[in-house]
């Protein structure tokens, strides 16, 4: 996408940007949205929520030892590892959905970076003033009033950081064990490393790098072009009206030249968080948070002219008003093409995922299992004769529906079943029962052994039932083989 109007050393990044606070619907919405998601963040991480055995009591918890993610009600395996790729194909068409229709509304309300740079900044101001002040106290330079105001910024940007970086790890280790652990330096050593990672990642982008990230880092800048199309509304400068600029105050007289209603004020740039001028038109640091938009209706209405001079607009509405130089809807000219084939094609797309997500969560059983033959060898010979297989079998009761469970095998006849687990056997006999309390999510080597008299030639399909012991209802069935010598 090329960068329209800037010369080498004016390219937003290089110049340090100091932005300007500003007031407005956009501004109002931002703030919302960064309240919401440090709540939500920042909140749930202590809701309470019981959990079985040795996991913290918390709502949302991926919990490593235990190989599990709880969500309130939920509880998701690595069984369940599908839908996360569900999850991350609804996000995609999301983004994709959302871009076509308003740009880079992600970019600019409810992206992370976004957010805590949002957040950083708030700080900046409440330490060191609006922009104008910032930049008077940069030429004063460190007087012991500037340093104490720098030492109270970094410092609150450094608690922020660590926070930030606890509340993370939290959702994995449970959030008041690692709070704790860190305040008195009392957690495990991966966990204080991994909270001051993020913590100085925090501190450095939001507090540092800030637009950098957007600029240079992030790739949706790079191929969100390629989702636009003439009808996505996005920031637009309406330059047909604005143009030529010129001062507030205007030479009166016939031989007056023909003024636009863009004053040069330049407040559009200053409130910029990327720090680009949208008067040259859509750049690659343009995030759509729509704050110039914010500060330009602010100034025309104390000039008593119409807002929208930049407002959220189509190319093609645009490209309507340039030519008749009127609001398409005032003056009747042409409406946007229709069907929009991208929209609609991404907005299937996402209902047909969320559709899937919903149906596979609520439809989802919660006793599996998962054999796999050993192939090395296929089967064993005993010394009596009998033919032995072995199996490992793995279990996972996510719904705690069986205290007890019970093998049984269709398919062959006069079998002997040995399950054992971590080395320890369990059962044995024709349908073998064990406890299922301690082994919840048992990794299980199961031996079938048949004897001479009975055993089958070459490959034998079967059935594996696992049955609740309680009731004798059939939770789960897997079918599979028994391999014998080719010739008997």
């Amino acid at each position: 996408m090329a960068v329209v109007g800037y010369e080498a050393d004016e390219f937003p990044g290089i110049k340090k940007v100091h932005q300007k606070s500003v007031t407005g619907r956009f501004r109002t919405i931002k703030s919302a949205v960064l309240i919401a998601m440090m709540i939500g963040f920042y909140g749930l991480a202590w809701l309470p929520w019981d959990r079985p055995g040795a996991a913290a009591n918390q709502a949302f918890l991926m919990s490593f030892t235990e190989g599990k993610f709880y969500a309130m009600w939920f509880s998701f395996w690595p069984q369940d590892l599908y839908l996360l790729t569900l999850v991350l194909l609804f996000s995609a068409f999301g983004l994709f959905f959302t871009n076509t229709i308003v740009g880079r509304v992600w970019c600019g309300f409810s992206c992370p970076q976004t957010l805590w740079t949002d957040g950083f900044q708030f700080v900046e101001r409440f330490f060191e003033g609006d922009r104008n002040e910032q930049l008077r106290r940069e030429k004063e330079g460190l007087t012991p009033a500037n340093l104490a105001r720098k030492v109270g910024k970094h410092g609150t940007w450094l608690l922020i950081g660590i926070i930030t970086g606890a509340t993370l790890i939290g959702y994995f280790i449970g959030t008041w064990n690692t709070f704790a652990g860190v305040a008195t330096l009392s957690a495990s050593t991966p966990a204080l490393v991994m909270v001051g990672v993020f913590a100085a990642l925090t501190y450095l982008l939001a507090g540092f790098a800030r637009e950098k990230v957007c600029l240079y880092m992030c790739p949706w800048p790079r191929f969100q072009s390629a989702m636009l199309d003439p009808n996505t509304k996005i920031v637009t400068y309406h330059a047909w009206r604005g143009e030529p600029r010129g001062k507030a105050k205007r030479k009166a007289g016939a031989d007056a030249p023909a003024m636009g209603d863009c004053v040069d004020c330049n407040l559009c740039v200053n409130v910029c968080p990327t720090g680009v001028d949208i008067r040259n038109g859509l750049q690659l640091g343009c995030i759509g948070c729509g704050l110039c938009a914010d500060a330009c209706d602010g100034i025309m209405s104390k000039l008593k002219r119409p807002t929208g001079l930049i407002n959220f607009a189509s190319l093609a509405q645009t490209h309507d008003e340039a030519h008749l130089a009127a609001p398409v809807a005032e003056a009747g000219g042409r409406k946007a093409p229709l069907p929009r084939v991208r929209m609609y094609g991404y907005g299937v797309l996402l209902v047909l995922v969320a559709a899937a997500m919903v149906f596979t969560v609520l439809n989802r059983t919660g006793f599996d299992v998962a054999i796999t033959p050993e192939r090395q060898p296929a089967f064993v010979m005993l010394s009596d004769g009998s033919i032995r297989n072995i199996y490992n079998v793995r279990l996972s009761d996510r719904g705690a529906e069986a205290s007890a469970v019970r093998f049984e095998i269709e398919g062959l006849d006069s079998r002997t079943i040995t399950i054992s687990h971590a080395g320890s056997e369990l059962a044995s006999g024709p349908t073998p029962t064990f406890a299922f309390d301690n082994t919840a999510a048992a990794a299980l080597r199961v031996l079938v052994t048949v004897p001479p008299t009975h055993r089958p030639q070459g490959r034998t399909p079967i059935t594996f039932s696992i049955v609740n012991a309680d009731d004798g209802r059939v939770m789960t069935t897997s079918s599979t083989y028994f391999w014998g010598p080719e010739n008997n």
